[in-house]
């Protein structure tokens, strides 16, 4: 049976990634008052985890605590870069082999 009401996803107060610019990523990572990256990006976020970003801050060799807009930038990046993959990848895979 059907639910009584139709599916309510939850709100979210995190950022897109893919709504933001380069300089908004950074300024909003700078703005927190945590001081760790991992907490900071999972916190701040939509989809980012604390293990993908300690994944990637040993990655990029990334200090979480010790970071500097250089960092932050490579970071941006890397991450923006796996997104547009994966979409590209989904996309395609619809594209070249859905019936």
């Amino acid at each position: 049976t059907l639910p009584a009401n139709p599916y309510a996803f939850p709100t979210s107060n995190k950022f897109n990634l893919l709504e933001i610019s380069q300089d908004e990523f950074i300024d909003k990572i700078n703005l927190d008052v945590e001081k760790n990256l991992i907490n900071i990006c999972s916190k701040l976020f939509t989809g980012i985890s604390k293990s993908f970003m300690f994944y990637t801050l040993q990655k990029l060799k990334i200090d979480a605590n010790t970071f500097n807009e250089n960092d932050l930038i490579k970071l941006y990046e890397y991450i923006n870069n796996i997104i547009f993959i994966v979409i590209f990848n989904s996309s395609f895979r619809y594209f070249c082999c859905s019936s």
